[in-house]
């Protein structure tokens, strides 16, 4: 800036006096002449004028001050090095300008002959000398690649910066020509091949079969690498990097591709993939391909995921998909169990921080099992001052069986080298109620319902992980049909049966064949419906703070966002209630309500399947199912999170290339098209 002013301080003066003299020609020429308005615009003038002659004055002197500080910083001997030193060298005054530079600076860096007096920042791609670390700032100028490194001076209370340019751009270049061509592996799998079999008339299954492989071999085609076919809906990709990349700039539109196949019966195709990036060699990018594919199908497939070191990376994930679950993997997970449990001497059962129904149903179920089957001490751990499933407890305790449950802290002293920890309705170890008798028990086992998250528990003896299950407890459920041939207590059934209602909003969301085959099971063993639907009863504030959620809803691209600023013991329950009727409301597809809990923000989200709400939750940090997530966000207000689930809104729509609505309009929610996630 200062010399831009240097430069064009001559053309201000030119102007100036233009100025004066139109104003004098203007007083000569006009009809009726007037000394004051005359007097008025020469006074104007005239301030302008010292203005700019005090400014300039000014950057002269500091020019002038600016070469002088630098010529006494260094020595004669050192600017006589310093012109002959290998590498491109910059003085730089307190204002970031650009006082002295050595000839290779002047010849490889400056593309400008005029460059003294300019801010440096030209040179370092925007940044300031502020900016530059001591491991040096990477710059790009022209087709140059520098790393630019800084050594500060001080004079008379005054800064001076010596920079080095170090050109290294053969190397950089090098380097991204060698990132680009390091391997990466991908496996693909036609994930509802045994479904859409099933479903296929006789000739139409190879038919689609062909279709699913000409657009995968087209699709890889496009972007490039290589595709061979490993078995029956199965393939492997070999890429170089810069294809990955490529595919990921089309978001993975074979996923929307492939999903446009479809039986007569409507019935669409979906595929999973999973990616490998960043291994040592080829190998280890296909383990992690494993890894990645292990992670789409456990979050119920349609998806492609990339694992690249410990961080994973989604696309897509917009259908429901067909439930597809085996009673054969139950038997094996049942027998698996039973030897474990065989071998403890005490068990413990545990579910997620701010225990609902479904958890402690659950837990209690898993607890009948050791007890009945196995005669082993069985506890559930259970934090009383934060479930929400205090009517269970109550029932319970009025069954004189409250030595059942015992607190975290006693938890922790009563475990021993023997003991098992059986985690139910969570696969987070984030999430445990309890994280020191996690850490604590040698022997773990997981069942869990929800699609599966990156931290998810990796020691587990048995991870019984079923994405396609209505709750934890139709999958304990199960399991009690296989282990045990005594008939189950009306208060398990009651508990198991109020958990599986709890998660299928009393079996209208997320329910398959398996979960009416559960709770058949249960009321066959003494379950009642009524005495389960009780354990839903809230009370009369509870109710009303219900309605004021619901009358504090406002409509966001189709979906309702309440919010509530004040908290309470049961707003949990609460929130989740007004969540559900919110959905009841016409033209809402998602509904999202927040309430501020501890010092931050608890958010409960539900849908009915067209809009996935997991991948809503999680763009914040949160997580859960297609129909039901959640999320907790601390150090906000409730009007704060209710901005950044907007924003998460905005983004997951604008991800699948949904626009804004226009003219009031709704957008449409169905199916993503080719080359939307």
């Amino acid at each position: 800036m200062k010399k831009r002013i240097w430069i064009n301080s001559p053309i201000v003066y030119i102007l100036l006096a233009v100025v004066a003299g139109m104003a004098v020609q203007s007083y000569f020429s006009a009809a009726e002449r007037s000394s004051a308005v005359l007097i008025f615009q020469v006074i104007c003038v005239l301030v302008a004028m010292a203005a700019v002659i005090v400014s300039d004055q000014y950057f002269s002197r500091y020019v002038r001050n600016t070469i002088l500080s630098a010529g006494k910083v260094l020595s004669t001997a050192q600017r006589e090095m310093l012109s002959r030193y290998p590498l491109p060298v910059a003085v730089v005054g307190e204002h970031e300008d650009l006082v002295w530079c050595n000839g290779l600076f002047a010849s490889s860096v400056s593309t400008n002959e005029t460059f003294l007096g300019s801010n440096i920042s030209e040179y370092l791609s925007g940044y300031s000398v502020r900016d530059i670390s001591d491991n040096g700032l990477d710059v790009e100028i022209g087709e140059k690649l520098f790393t630019v490194y800084r050594n500060r001076v001080v004079y008379q209370n005054e800064y001076q910066y010596i920079l080095y340019f170090i050109d290294n751009t053969y190397f950089k270049r090098t380097v991204e020509k060698y990132q680009r061509t390091r391997p990466a592996g991908a496996l693909v799998v036609f994930d509802n091949l045994e479904e859409i079999s099933k479903m296929a008339k006789p000739g139409e299954m190879s038919q689609v079969s062909a279709d699913v492989e000409m657009k995968i071999e087209n699709w890889v085609t496009e972007v490039g690498g290589y595709v061979s076919r490993m078995g029956t809906g199965r393939y492997q990709i070999v890429w170089e990097a810069q294809h990955l990349d490529r595919a990921i700039e089309r978001k993975f539109d074979l996923l929307d591709e492939v999903r446009t196949i479809r039986l007569e019966n409507k019935v669409n195709v979906t595929l999973s993939v999973g990616v490998g990036r960043g291994g040592k060699n080829l190998r280890e990018c296909f383990e992690m391909a494993g890894q990645s594919l292990d992670m789409a199908l456990g979050r119920g497939g349609d998806q492609a995921v990339i694992k690249n070191g410990n961080e994973y990376q989604f696309f897509g994930g917009v259908s429901k998909g067909l439930e597809k679950r085996s009673k054969v993997r139950a038997r094996v997970v049942a027998n698996a169990l039973s030897t474990l449990l065989e071998g403890a001497d005490r068990v413990f059962v545990m579910g997620h921080r701010n225990s609902d129904l479904d958890s402690v149903g659950a837990a209690v179920g898993v607890t009948y099992i050791a007890q009945t089957c196995f005669n082993r001490e069985a506890y559930v751990i259970i934090d009383r001052t934060s479930t929400v499933a205090t009517p269970l407890l109550r029932c319970f305790e009025a069954d004189e069986r409250n030595d059942l449950f015992i607190d975290p802290r006693d938890a922790v002293d009563m475990v021993t080298d023997q003991s098992v920890l059986v985690i139910v309705d969570t696969h987070s170890a984030s999430m445990l109620e309890c994280r020191e008798v996690y850490d604590a028990c040698k022997q773990v086992a997981v069942i869990d319902h929800h699609r599966k998250m990156v931290n998810y528990i990796d020691r587990a003896v048995i991870f019984y992980h079923e994405p396609f299950a209505s709750s934890a407890s139709e999958m304990v459920t199960e399991l009690i049909d296989y282990i045990s041939n005594a008939p189950l207590d009306h208060l398990e059934a009651d508990a198991l049966l109020s958990g599986i209602m709890l998660d299928t909003k009393n079996f209208v969301l997320k329910t398959g064949v398996r979960t009416f085959e559960a709770a058949a099971f249960l009321r066959k063993n003494g379950a009642d419906p009524v005495e389960a639907k009780r354990l839903f009863a809230s009370s009369f504030d509870s109710y009303k703070q219900k309605y004021d959620f619901i009358s504090s809803a406002r409509i966001h691209r189709g979906m309702a966002l309440a919010v509530g600023n004040e908290s309470g013991k049961d707003f949990r329950v609460v929130a989740a209630q007004a969540a559900d009727e919110l959905l009841n409301i016409s033209g809402v597809d998602a509904s999202f309500v927040m309430f501020p809990f501890g010092n931050g923000v608890n958010i409960s989200a539900r849908s009915f399947g067209r809009i996935n709400v997991q991948l809503i939750m999680e763009k914040i940090g949160g997580g859960g199912h297609l129909t039901m997530a959640g999320a907790q966000l601390a150090g906000i207000t409730p009007d704060e999170a209710r901005k950044r689930v907007e924003e998460a809104i905005d983004t997951f729509l604008a991800d699948r290339g949904i626009q804004p609505e226009i003219d009031g309009m709704q957008p449409e929610y169905g199916p993503a098209k080719p080359g939307q996630s």
